[in-house]
């Protein structure tokens, strides 16, 4: 990578790289050779549909951040759409389930995946730059003589 790159931007980058991992590599998989995903990565046999969905969603976090590795702040919102889906999963799914007692155990390790996605991103990317804010700068203020009217 250049060298005048901010230490920011290299963790960013570092989030794009986890999310190649943690989301494309298991969305290719997933995308391409369901039965051998179905064994790998899940626990029960899965809905083709519903999987070939998550596949495809997972994938596109995966391409997307292959990306934003060459425009990481271009890309940044490729972070929101997984803010959102992984809070609403925990908060509606996970939770719950926790609170019954009928969480299977082996799913802890998705819990703790997208904790430190979650973590990571509100740790590293300012919220104003995750929105897409950018730092405005002040715009000069003409002398007070030069606003009003001179004849």
């Amino acid at each position: 990578m250049e060298a005048h790159l901010s230490n920011r931007t290299r963790l960013i980058q570092g989030l794009y790289a986890a999310n190649i991992v943690g989301a494309g590599v298991p969305g290719a998989l997933t995308t391409f050779a369901p039965t051998l995903a179905e064994s790998v990565l899940f626990w029960s046999p899965q809905d083709p549909t519903v999987l070939s969905i998550l596949g495809s969603i997972w994938l596109a976090i995966g391409i997307t951040s292959i990306l934003g590795l060459r425009y990481p702040q271009r890309l940044l919102g490729v972070f929101v759409v997984q803010l959102i889906y992984k809070t609403i999963w925990l908060a509606t799914f996970a939770l719950p389930a926790i609170v019954r007692g009928t969480f299977r155990p082996e799913a802890w390790v998705m819990v703790g995946i997208f904790l430190a996605l979650i973590i990571g991103v509100i740790a590293i990317v300012p919220l104003r730059t995750l929105l897409g804010e950018t730092e405005r700068k002040a715009v000069p203020q003409a002398p007070a003589s030069s606003v009003r009217g001179t004849r």
